[in-house]
């Protein structure tokens, strides 16, 4: 059965969550000896890390078992939706970086700035993972329509016992041959949110949202307290080449996080939404149900998820920008805290801005990122 086209205010909320969580841990990242609590905010910011797959598990609700003609009607018009606006943004960033490194000639210093910034500028790695993922959607989209929701628990059973694998590999520094690692990419993301989204667990939504709020609770704590473990052991399959044991023969060069603790994280912020959005709410649930999902909050969630691709290449130029003004900024942990929540405040206000701007503007909104 195909779900309608409409919009899903939960989905909303998760997506401004996750663009809020990527801008605060890039702005921590200029902070990152500054300590809170004994513990380095850098390290308290991967709490974070969910971003990334939630954007994919919303991705998952949107796309899969879906009707589409071809894969060419598919791929093409998703893949220059985002990459207009890479490419202006990328742009953007090639001429600050030319400023802020003296280039004024083109040079092998300019065309070496120009490739990095288009294919390797970190923080925008995303927009390479995503054309990946255009590109597997049609082949998933039918195995879903024809398998349903028992097809993906299939994979998604095999995909959580791969990522507990290989993280206690990681861990123990094991060396393995057994090859899951097709189960536990991007896909992987993405066939989780859509089945979360479609599953009755048989649970009364009161219930179910103090079990996932209780779970995402104490799983950020667990992050955070995981993080200050030496770096020599490592805790996360974080799926970075530095996190890795090239001798454990499960590398796989992405930021993509599929650790069973990032899953569980990101699975339990997902469901809280989700359930805190239900009309069977009752007592204290829906009463904050009712104002996180008022009109005028709803109203506003909606319009920065729509603008969540133009922040997103956006908000990479204020990290060329901002050093510059904080070298000499020495605060106390906590004030530090606060001034990081309030930059990375206005960097989402501004990016929304910008991108809503641009989309209101003939030929320019094809590059603004708004949806």
């Amino acid at each position: 059965m195909n779900v309608k086209k409409q919009r899903i205010i939960y989905l909303d909320y998760l997506k401004v969550l996750a663009i809020f969580s990527i801008i605060a841990m890039h702005i921590t990242s200029f902070f990152s000896q500054v300590e809170m609590l004994n513990i380095q905010l850098h390290l308290i910011s991967q709490i974070g890390r969910f971003a990334v797959p939630i954007f994919l598990m919303v991705s998952g609700v949107l796309l899969i078992n879906r009707d589409y003609p071809s894969f060419k009607d598919f791929f093409v018009p998703k893949t220059v939706k985002i990459t207009l606006p890479y490419i202006f943004w990328v742009i953007v960033i090639i001429l600050l970086s030319f400023y802020y490194n003296n280039v004024t000639s083109l040079d092998f210093n300019a065309f070496s700035i120009m490739f990095n910034s288009f294919f390797s500028f970190g923080i925008l790695w995303y927009f390479w993972m995503m054309i990946g993922v255009y590109l597997a959607i049609p082949i998933i989209n039918e195995y879903v329509k024809n398998k349903g929701l028992e097809g993906i628990r299939y994979f998604l059973i095999i995909a959580v016992i791969a990522s507990v694998i290989y993280q206690c590999c990681n861990i123990f520094q094991i060396e393995t041959y057994l090859d899951f690692r097709f189960f536990i990419g991007p896909i992987f993301y993405i066939l989780l949110g859509y089945y979360l989204h479609n599953r009755d667990f048989g649970i009364s939504a009161n219930r179910m949202i103090l079990i996932c709020a209780v779970m995402f609770i104490a799983l950020s704590v667990v992050k955070t307290s995981l993080n200050v473990i030496p770096s020599n052991v490592t805790i996360f399959y974080a799926l970075n080449n530095h996190s890795f044991n090239a001798g454990a023969n499960v590398f796989l060069n992405s930021f993509l996080d599929v650790g069973i603790i990032e899953v569980l994280h990101a699975s339990s912020l997902f469901l809280l939404l989700k359930y805190l959005s239900l009309e069977t709410l009752t007592g204290i649930a829906s009463y904050i149900k009712r104002i996180v999902f008022s009109k005028p909050l709803s109203r506003i969630g909606t319009s920065i998820s729509r603008s969540t691709w133009g922040i997103y290449c956006s908000h990479a130029i204020f990290l060329i920008i901002l050093p510059g003004y904080l070298t000499d900024v020495h605060l106390s942990g906590t004030n530090t805290a606060i001034l990081i929540l309030a930059l990375s405040l206005g960097v989402l206000i501004i990016g929304h801005v910008i991108t809503l701007a641009l989309s209101k503007i003939p030929y320019l909104d094809k590059i603004s990122g708004y949806s």
